[in-house]
């Protein structure tokens, strides 16, 4: 079992932060973002981690991720008892369990709020040393594989249950108890061995009864919220600025398009006018779309970002070519303006060249070495070949690459910018094969290459 101690630092609220939908923040006794390296999240034992903390499928930023045998532990911060209170969180869960997203107390007293997830409903339960009340979602467990957002509220006469920005269940209930509480933990039940499954985002404590308006500002239409609350409500997206293509290198003009280069997996930095996460890809998609296997180098939640086109999208022909840039900013807006579902950036026009001499070279090489004669074959360089062909045509020339393996021999040319092509070139089956391929990008080098040598096996 593995727990992070978080100790808390006191919140300043400034009147900047202030959103017209969430007008008050007094009694917000804390907030977590769970993000990645967050100042309030402390590890006391070094190497001690709460399951995986990545950004893969995260509501906002970064998220916590539970393995079913992590916890995380508040110390004694939120002692007592709460006349009223309202915990609020986002959850994405693996599995429906008997655990807890957020208890507090020891269970000697007892005096502790569960919010968990049984087999059959989602149930929210403040229990004192007179009383146990407990109120259960009207519509079942909230499905899993899916975020969703949950609220407990108790204004010291009713219960009530939130999802998504929507009532769910209420009930009359009044209680009053002792002050037992020794601690306060999420994702483990106060008492026993259930541990949470899956992930959590966006998790606030207040010492007063939260408004539907101000719930429903916290959903944010299912995006989500982050704190501190941007005021006025931020709706609008990232825009990007100041373009680079630093791997263009042999574009007089890399910060304007067209963007030159041979690099078939380009690397761009840029600009966004607020803290942002952002995603490179090949298709007009928005960050969320994008994935997670396609998130920038660097500049996660800032305003600076590099990002390298991974090789999932590199550019497999030359010539005309597009990329996208997709971000997303901390109150979950994403995309176009006008079109949240397309990217930011709109279609960067790349121009890809023909690899030169030296990658000419290296993409056959990879080609041959990965092929089915693999490290079988003996690879020449500059080497002369002459033959007849069928019409008893002779051809000769110096080729980038010969391979050999047994009695069969394949002879590869690349011409690049200023070289002159080899004429006559006739393959003379079934002991020589040859190619020449001019102005293409290292990828398909590699990939002709291979497929000759493959398709003339053995």
């Amino acid at each position: 079992m593995k727990k992070v101690i978080i100790f808390l630092v006191s919140l300043v609220i400034l009147s900047s932060f202030v959103s017209a939908d969430i007008s008050d923040l007094t009694n917000l006794l804390g907030y977590y973002n769970m993000e990645k390296n967050a100042s309030d999240i402390h590890d006391n034992r070094a190497g001690i981690t709460v399951g995986v903390t990545n950004r893969s499928g995260c509501l906002i930023g970064d998220c916590l991720s539970f393995d079913g045998n992590d916890y995380i532990d508040l110390t004694s911060h939120y002692n007592g008892v709460f006349d009223v209170f309202t915990i609020s969180m986002w959850v994405n869960y693996t599995s429906a369990s008997a655990m807890d997203f957020w208890s507090g107390g020891n269970n000697v007293g007892p005096n502790f709020i569960q919010f968990s997830v049984p087999s059959t409903n989602l149930r929210f339960q403040y229990v004192t040393g007179v009383g146990d009340n407990e109120i259960d979602t009207t519509q079942g467990t909230p499905r899993s594989g899916t975020w969703r957002h949950l609220v407990g509220v108790y204004n010291g006469t009713h219960k009530a249950i939130w999802i998504d920005g929507k009532l769910n269940a209420s009930t009359a209930s009044s209680t009053t108890g002792d002050n037992a509480a020794t601690d306060t933990e999420i994702g483990k039940r106060v008492s026993g061995t259930n541990y949470f499954t899956g992930q959590m985002d966006e998790v606030g404590f207040w010492n007063r009864s939260l408004t539907p308006t101000e719930i429903l500002a916290l959903y944010n239409n299912g995006a989500g919220l982050a704190y501190p609350f941007v005021s006025g409500g931020d709706t609008d997206p990232p825009s990007i600025s100041n373009l680079n293509c630093t791997s263009c290198i042999e574009d007089s003009t890399p910060n304007q398009p067209p963007y030159i280069t041979e690099d078939t997996t380009p690397t761009f930095n840029f600009s966004t006018d607020e803290n942002a996460w952002c995603a490179i890809g090949i298709s007009d998609v928005n960050y969320t779309i994008m994935g997670a296997s396609r998130n920038c180098t660097s500049g996660e939640g800032a305003e600076s970002h590099i990002c390298t086109l991974t090789t999932q999208d590199k550019f497999a022909n030359t010539g005309t070519n597009y990329l996208y840039i997709s971000c997303k900013d901390n109150s979950g807006n994403e995309g176009n303006v006008s079109d949240h579902s397309k990217s930011n950036s709109g279609p960067i026009w790349m121009e890809i060249q023909g690899v030169g001499e030296i990658g000419g070279d290296d993409a056959m090489v990879l080609g041959i070495t990965t092929s089915e004669i693999g490290g079988t074959a003996t690879i020449y360089t500059a080497q002369r070949a002459s033959a007849r062909n069928l019409a008893n045509n002779q051809f000769t020339g110096i080729f980038d690459k010969v391979a050999s393996n047994g009695n069969k021999r394949w002879a590869f040319n690349y011409v690049s910018s200023g070289e002159s092509q080899i004429t006559g070139l006739f393959n003379l089956t079934p002991v020589l094969y040859v190619l020449q391929l001019q102005n293409q990008t290292n990828e398909t080098i590699t990939d002709q290459v291979g497929k000759l040598i493959n398709g003339t096996w053995p």
